[in-house]
């Protein structure tokens, strides 16, 4: 019997709109996880879960980054119910020179036809803000994953929901999904400043391409900001019909607790009960195991984790704790917890119980831009350990660079060989683990990371077809909502320079760049509406609809410009 065979799914149940599921915690929790003693930092945070028919459990982490980038995804698994479970490796990271570069976070992870896929949180931008949402699927568990390119799978990583709001805000991301008769839910963070939001969208779970089904369903939950709800974990309860949404509520604080959330119709959440009891304080981001397609079903052991800090609630040294819960049905919502204390404990702390290869990486933020007139160079490449610990590897019998394009690099060892001009990914395999970095062969007269580079190319960054309050159709042309105050409009255009980089870029942008270019200078970017009865667009870009009807946006920067068609309705 496969491991994805349950004999006891239950289908077609109505919800009752009349109860509410409580939910109530068994036990004071176990780590899964907590960072070596005399370590300053570490975390496995944002846990995606699953449990299957054979009682065996995968998990994936955001842990750190390494060589200057920020989150990657960690995997680990258990045999015998989670009990025991074996060493953790990097299985995504980055794609060098991408849209979801220099993070991947936030994971969510699901099962269905044959794929696990894997959401995550990413940007271009290096304030963390004006993030997208993405995906990239693998047969296995482990990976390896190929991410969503926009047509299909395995290209360079194209978000699929793309921000479009105030570019100041969060923006999109911290992804669940939920498969449920061959409908994906996709429920994802919207944070503009001075809101959150957790939003919903459907697709076409039966279709190979489904992100190209994608359409927006409306406000899951508004979240407040004080108390701080974070993002929800959702999981659909088969025996009640019922959507079940966990949250930290007044997340990395004293008082912290899990708070509980349920739909009827997997669109629209109200919070239920908030749970405080074996609760470690400082609680945050936590997920809830469920079968491979995001069901619960009340036949299986019931877990949800959370990442806490300790009492100094020290950013990124965080610990992950289990526990497990029961659900029942009643009449009315249980309050009862609401005031009990946490527990209030410091930070568990593990001896090292040895060194294993987590990941890999490589300096140059992954990718290696070299002139083919340089000849032959090296390529250092690290092995890292569970707490980042990295060691060069001197040993080139013991990796394997492969996935890569011959006619224009080969490799005698850990030596580069230039062939001709062009770029290309490598994929390098070492004590079982991969790792993706980037080679760009160039001419001699090529420009690389200019102080001040000029641009040279000027185009609208609206490529990422969308659904949702603000549509972007295919042809880059917006629909907006006239009696829509709450999602807003901001005009970005993608520039390429001549030192080979690219950013999203805005008006007054000043520092906040790409993470990896050296741009300290701000772009004179002027907006101009060709029908103002229509639509007005400010300094920075955002629209402001006061008409039905449809405007032409000319957005013009020294000698360029492009034009974007914006439809009010």
């Amino acid at each position: 019997m496969s491991k994805f065979d349950f004999n006891d799914t239950i289908k077609n149940i109505k919800p009752d709109m009349s109860k509410y599921m409580n939910v109530t915690v068994l036990d004071q929790g176990h780590d899964i996880y907590a960072y070596e003693k005399g370590m300053t930092w570490g975390y496995r945070y944002g846990p995606t879960m699953m449990n299957y028919a054979d009682g065996s459990m995968d998990v994936w982490f955001a842990s750190p980054g390494s060589a200057g980038l920020w989150d990657y995804f960690t995997y680990k698994s258990s045999d015998d119910g989670g009990k025991t479970w074996g060493h953790d490796k990097i299985v995504m990271q980055p794609t060098p020179d991408t849209m979801d570069y220099p993070s991947v976070c936030d994971p969510s992870c699901i099962y269905f036809g044959g794929y696990y896929y894997l959401g995550y949180t990413s940007t271009v931008f290096s304030g963390g803000v004006g993030n997208n949402l993405f995906v990239g699927r693998s047969r296995h568990p482990d990976g390896p994953y190929e991410k969503w390119d926009g047509t299909g799978w395995g290209g360079d990583p194209a978000p699929i929901v793309y921000y479009t709001d105030d570019m100041a805000g969060f923006g999109a991301g911290e992804p669940s999904f939920v498969e449920v008769d061959g409908t994906l839910y996709i429920y994802y963070t919207w944070v503009v400043p001075g809101h959150q939001y957790t939003y919903v969208a459907t697709a076409d779970a039966t279709i190979d391409n489904w992100p190209e089904t994608i359409q927006y369903r409306g406000m899951a939950m508004e979240r407040s900001e004080s108390p701080r709800i974070d993002s929800p974990d959702v999981k659909y309860v088969e025996n009640y019909g019922k959507f079940l949404a966990v949250t930290a509520h007044d997340r990395m604080n004293e008082n912290s607790g899990i708070l509980f959330w349920e739909s009827n119709d997997g669109i629209t959440f109200h919070p239920t009960n908030l749970v405080k009891t074996n609760i470690i304080c400082h609680a945050h981001n936590p997920g809830m195991m469920g079968r491979p397609n995001g069901h619960i079903n009340l036949n299986d052991k019931l877990y949800f984790a959370y990442a806490y800090g300790g009492i100094s609630n020290d950013w990124g040294k965080w610990s992950t704790r289990i526990h497990e819960f029961k659900i029942v049905l009643s009449d009315t919502i249980d309050k009862s917890d609401v005031n009990n204390d946490n527990r209030k404990v410091d930070v568990e702390c593990w001896e090292n119980d040895g060194r294993w290869t987590l990941g890999l990486t490589t300096k140059d933020f992954q990718h290696f831009e070299k002139k083919l007139s340089q000849g032959s160079f090296d390529i250092e490449i690290y092995w890292f350990d569970t707490n980042y610990r990295e060691e060069l590897i001197t040993d080139s019998s013991k990796i394997c660079f492969c996935e890569y394009d011959k006619s224009i690099i080969d490799f005698d060892g850990l030596k580069c060989i230039p062939k001709q001009y062009g770029d290309t990914y490598v994929t390098a395999i070492y004590d079982g683990v991969r790792h993706v970095f980037k080679v760009s062969i160039l001419p001699d007269d090529a420009l690389i990371y200019l102080p001040e580079p000029e641009i040279v190319k000027f185009s609208s960054a609206l490529i990422y077809p969308c659904t949702g309050p603000i549509v972007v159709n295919k042809d880059g042309s917006v629909e907006i909502e006239l009696d829509n105050k709450r999602d807003r409009l901001q005009v970005r255009s993608f520039g390429v320079f001549n030192d080979r980089n690219w950013m999203e870029l805005f008006n007054n942008q000043g520092l906040n760049a790409r993470f990896w270019t050296q741009i300290h200078y701000r772009f004179d970017i002027a907006y101009r509406s060709s029908d103002e009865s229509v639509l007005k667009v400010d300094t920075r870009g955002m629209v402001e609809a006061l008409g039905r009807g449809t405007a032409i946006v000319t957005v013009t920067c020294g000698s360029f410009s492009y034009d974007v068609k914006i439809t009010v309705k």
